[in-house]
């Protein structure tokens, strides 16, 4: 459709003019565009430029090359497949580009500068992605209109100009510059700075400012900034920030005042503990820690968690919880991992086994009483784990086994339950050590009859280094199997599990046992009835074990 829509515009400007195209509005077909620059025909008719460079001919232009064409307001040079880097070039540089410019987009903008007597003031995104910019240009330029500036993977950039009259610019996109080695003082001091993009600046040694904490900014990512180990940038409307892969040991204690962050990229990093203060973002939803190999101890997070990835922190020793099981009540996790964080205390991993069978309770529980016959199950893959350090079944699930593929579970008790028919299964695996890489574990689940369903949950790619605990609710697994129940007294279910890599075919891998543990209203209810009674203490006796029957 875009081809067609392109086609019938290059024959309406066609029309306006078959013999002289340096008088159309539009200039979109490269024979035209050829034409046009290579004789120096432009005129203040044209209002907009579209080059596909992998189109265009090999062609050298003037200094002047632009002069003609003052009224222009779309600039657009761009590439869609391999680029031939002589395709467009400026051997004597560039002296001029119109003042009534809109639009400008150059791919692989050949030039350590823009031109000088460029005003810029009308300008309002401006692209220069994969070019050769040193510096864009000199002094300070009024760009009041200027909202979007797109300069990523410019690898020769090594400084940025003052921005303090760029009052409206909201996106700053400076992914791969890998010569910037700093960000001008006047980016912390626009007011409607929203994303500031600085993934794989690997240069960047420090971000920070007298005025660290900003109104706007709500994106800011400094993936991948391996060098950059000063830190201390807050927005009160931060709702993203990344700072994986870089050189920080800590965080500023301020980042508690931003209340509105919700995902948070810590990963392979140099923290060795987060600030008290971390419980105070309610909205954080997502908060990833992975191989953050000197992270000892982990404080309270807020109730708003969903997913924690801690995986290959190698040592970590201490987790904290919420003061009280009946809080840990509200919480929302659905994502929890703790591979290979094998220093963990005991009594910090009997404190993560009670707050993973609330937070499977809590999951399974809210599955089951909005569950109803619309529901596309098939397609519901909101799943709910937790994994930790471990080589045991849980006491708290009824059914297990060691020495088995399968179990039989007792379900006469049932038929007095008045939620029988809201079913739901938890099951608890224990992964063996695997040596080898992957990526996947995958789970084959049956009722013993010839019918299985599949279950592919993630695993770290390095290996897993030690027995593990692998808490698992999906809800298109219990849906399966409550189907299977009907009027039955027991049912026995079979699992075998494999995993694989990006190459290989799945392997299977022997489990060391597995549980299973039923779910209903009725079943929620005591447990939640029984963690109130426990109150005072954060680890109730018998981990709320709960009877079937």
């Amino acid at each position: 459709m875009h081809d067609i829509i392109q086609e019938t515009a290059r024959e309406i400007v066609h029309r306006q003019s078959v013999e002289e195209p340096g008088r159309w509005t539009r200039l979109l077909d490269p024979r035209d565009i050829n034409q046009v620059l290579k004789d120096d025909k432009g005129s203040e008719t044209i209002r907009s430029m579209a080059i596909e460079l992998s189109e265009m001919k090999e062609l050298q232009l003037s200094p002047q090359v632009f002069a003609k064409m003052s009224k222009m307001k779309f600039l657009d040079i761009y590439t869609k497949g391999s680029h031939n880097q002589r395709s467009l070039s400026l051997p004597k540089g560039l002296e001029f580009l119109p003042d009534e410019l809109r639009y400008l987009r150059w791919e692989y903008y050949p030039l350590e500068s823009l031109p000088s007597k460029f005003s810029a003031e009308n300008l309002v995104i401006l692209n220069l992605h994969n070019s050769q910019l040193k510096k864009l240009w000199h002094g300070v330029k009024d760009l009041m209109n200027l909202n979007v500036l797109t300069l990523h993977s410019s690898t020769l950039l090594t400084e940025l100009p003052d921005f303090s009259k760029a009052t409206s610019l909201t996106v700053i996109d400076l992914r791969f510059c890998v010569g910037l080695t700093s960000v001008h003082p006047s980016v912390f001091s626009l007011k409607k700075l929203k994303k500031l993009d600085l993934t794989g600046c690997i240069s960047l040694t420090s971000l920070q400012s007298n005025n660290t904490h900003l109104s706007s900014l709500s994106s800011l990512s400094l993936y991948n900034c391996t060098k950059l180990k000063e830190f201390s940038l807050t927005s009160k409307n931060m709702k993203q920030l990344n700072l994986e892969h870089t050189g920080i040991k800590q965080l500023p204690s301020s980042i508690g005042l931003q209340h509105k962050l919700e995902k948070l990229h810590l990963g392979h990093t140099h923290i060795e503990t987060l600030p008290k203060s971390i419980k105070n973002l309610t909205m954080l939803r997502h908060l990833d820690l992975h191989h953050c190999r000197e992270l000892q101890s982990l404080p309270e997070l807020p109730p708003s968690i969903e997913t924690l990835d801690v995986g290959g922190c190698v040592s970590l020793e201490n987790v904290t919880f919420r003061s009280t099981a009946s809080e840990q009540l509200k919480e929302k996790k659905k994502r929890v991992t703790f591979w290979n964080c094998l220093k963990l205390n005991e009594p910090s991993l009997k404190a993560i086994e009670l707050n993973a069978q609330i937070n499977m309770m809590n999951f399974s529980h809210q599955h089951i009483s909005t569950c109803d016959g619309d529901h596309d199950h098939e397609h519901d893959r909101n799943q709910n784990m937790y994994v930790y350090p471990g080589s045991e079944i849980p006491k708290w699930m009824k059914y297990s086994t060691t020495t088995h593929d399968n179990i039989t579970i007792d379900l006469s008790y049932l038929s007095s339950d008045p939620y029988f028919s809201q079913l739901g299964f938890i099951f608890g695996f224990i992964i063996p050590t695997i040596s080898i890489e992957g990526l996947t574990l995958k789970f084959k689940i049956s009722d013993g009859e010839s019918e299985t369903i599949n279950v592919y949950l993630d695993r770290p790619y390095q290996g897993i280094e030690s027995d593990h605990v692998y808490l698992m609710y999906d809800p298109r697994c219990s849906h399966y199997l409550a189907s299977r129940v009907n009027d039955q007294s027991k049912i026995t279910i079979k699992v075998s599990a494999a995993s694989r890599t990006l190459t290989s075919e799945y392997m299977p891998v022997q489990l060391r046992g597995f549980g299973v543990s039923l779910v209903t209203p009725s079943k929620y209810d005591k447990f939640k009835h029984q963690l109130e009674l426990d109150d005072g203490s954060v680890i109730p006796n018998n981990m709320c074990s709960v009877e079937e029957g």
